[in-house]
This record gives structure tokens, C-alpha cells and sequence, in this order.
């Protein structure tokens, strides 16, 4: 499996969000791992999105929340709690939009290095 453990390189190196397991070897591929998986993840998310499944995008930003705490992502896992939050409220679509879109660009940030 080809791994790309590092943001887009629209991103700068300040923007990059590095996993405080970037250095424990027993865990760094498990977070590589973690990380070449987030595309699909967002494509997930988009898609609950889109449907107005509103459930579906809950469950997703639980686990975003729980899975990137245990990666060492715990900027992340605030923000999808932020997006849990938004959508358990039963706010607008248009503010479940705006905290879907931060979910997102955070989880692009994601790096092992």
C-alpha cells in the first residue's frame, strides 16, 4: 500500500497538523495508516451530508472524534465533537455546513511529520 502520510501540498508547514505519536515507532504506521484513509472518510461525510442524513453524519463525527484522540489528533477530535454537537442540537443545515467544513479542513492538516 502506497502511504502518503502528509497533508495536500496546498498546505504550508505551519498549517500541518502533526500527530503527538509522530515519534512513537509502535504507533506511527497505525496514524500513517489513520491518515491515508481520511479521504475516504470526508467522501463519507460529504455524502451524509449531501442526502441530509443527519444520523449518519453524527455517527461519523463521533467516530472522527474518538478515532483521532487515539492518533494523537486531539485538535481534531475537539472539532468533530464541535460537528457531534452542532448536529445533536438539531441546528441548521446551513451551521451543520459550517461545522462540517471545519471537520474537514482540519482533517486535511493531518500529518505524521
Amino acid at each position: 500500500m502506497e502511504t502518503n502520510p502528509n497533508p495536500p501540498p496546498h498546505f504550508q508547514e505551519k498549517d500541518r497538523l502533526i500527530s503527538t505519536y509522530s515519534n512513537d515507532q509502535e504507533i506511527r504506521g497505525l496514524v500513517i495508516e489513520f491518515i491515508n484513509e481520511m479521504p475516504k472518510r470526508i467522501r463519507t461525510a460529504n455524502e451524509a451530508f449531501m442526502r441530509g442524513d443527519r444520523l449518519r453524519l453524527q455517527l461519523w463525527a463521533h467516530q472522527i472524534k474518538g478515532g483521532a484522540g487515539g492518533y494523537g489528533f486531539l485538535e481534531i477530535s475537539n472539532i468533530a465533537a464541535e460537528l457531534e454537537n452542532t448536529l445533536s442540537s438539531n441546528k441548521s443545515s446551513e451551521e451543520v455546513f459550517l461545522a462540517l467544513l471545519k471537520v474537514i479542513d482540519i482533517c486535511e492538516r493531518a500529518s505524521v511529520d
